[in-house]
């Protein structure tokens, strides 16, 4: 969170996106009190953990999602999950690590697609098409592979912390110096499979099914997932980051509609372009990324609000047009 500090308040550069169109924006004020008391809350579970704090810790992330769609990155959704099976749970260990397994599958499975292949893969190694890109998937699902079963657990562990290893460098300040909310979270992500998996020889499905949350669970985490991979559900609840598979969105706009548009929001330069014919292109992830510092919630009907939201603030809608890939 303080990675990204702008995202948890209203009076900012990009718009505020609330689930429910036509929600009206909360008071500048009141998104800082409530994302402070997120923040709190979480350092005090670490000191004071119990159900209830667990409970209002979702309860404050849920609010500030609902007011901004944009404040659902997918590790503010795992801490959700997680948060939740604390408050519910009286042992949610087993609940957690079918999270975990769920995260490293279906991050996995996503990747395998052409847009990983020509794209991302070639971005993140910084190579031509490779014909070993598919190693990268198979290693993720391998390693959630190795953490569900009880006899494989320490290679999991172990390959998760490899694997998490290499994308700190990869994205890191010695490497891409990309994304850095990510960083603390590839740091996390071992740490976690380490304190959850070593050693733990049971099984984890008995004790999921076995209740209610853990049943729900199953559902967000085990089914939903999958149908992300066909645009039914959306890839940022996915597990599907750095997968190729998010939608992107650019935002056409005439001279009049850019001169509009700086009267009401700060746009840096590396996001506007002028195209050929004169209009300018606007990129709403690097526009997002810029001023937040996490990309913009990657789905059609997000991208449809940030347009019809320009277009309250007085541009125009023939300066405008929208473009989703």
């Amino acid at each position: 969170m303080l990675l990204c500090l702008p995202l948890w308040t209203s009076d900012r550069a990009y718009p505020t996106i609330p689930v429910v169109p036509g929600l009206p924006a909360l008071p500048n004020g009141l998104s800082i009190f409530l994302s402070l008391g997120l923040a709190l809350g979480a350092v005090a579970m670490a000191v004071w953990p119990s159900k209830r704090l667990a409970a209002t810790c979702v309860g404050l992330a849920l609010v500030l999602i609902l007011f901004d769609i944009n404040r659902l990155q997918p590790w503010i959704y795992q801490c959700i999950l997680m948060y939740a099976l604390l408050a519910l749970l009286d042992d949610p260990g087993d609940a957690v690590r079918f999270l975990v397994v769920a995260m490293y599958v279906y991050s996995g499975l996503h990747k395998l697609n052409p847009a990983f292949q020509t794209v991302v893969f070639p971005w993140l190694f910084g190579t031509s098409l490779s014909p070993v890109w598919f190693l990268v998937p198979l290693v993720e699902v391998a390693v959630g592979v190795l953490l569900w079963v009880p006899q494989t657990r320490r290679f999991g562990v172990a390959g998760a912390v490899v694997m998490h290893l290499a994308l700190l460098v990869i994205l890191g300040p010695f490497g891409r110096n990309f994304n850095p909310v990510v960083w603390p979270w590839n740091v996390f992500m071992p740490v976690l499979a380490y304190l959850m998996f070593w050693g733990e020889r049971g099984p984890i499905w008995p004790s999921v099914r076995s209740s209610w949350p853990g049943k729900v669970l199953v559902v967000l985490a085990g089914v939903l997932p999958f149908f992300g991979a066909f645009g039914w559900w959306d890839t940022s609840l996915s597990f599907a980051l750095y997968s190729g598979r998010s939608k992107s969105g650019w935002i056409y706009l005439s001279p009049k509609g850019v001169a509009q548009l700086r009267k009401s929001y700060a746009v840096p330069d590396d996001a506007l372009f002028r195209e050929a014919d004169g209009r300018y292109r606007l990129n709403l992830f690097a526009w997002s990324n810029a001023t937040l510092n996490v990309p913009a919630y990657p789905e059609k009907r997000v991208f449809v609000s940030v347009r019809n939201r320009l277009i309250e603030k007085g541009i125009a809608p023939e300066d405008i047009k929208l473009i989703v890939q």
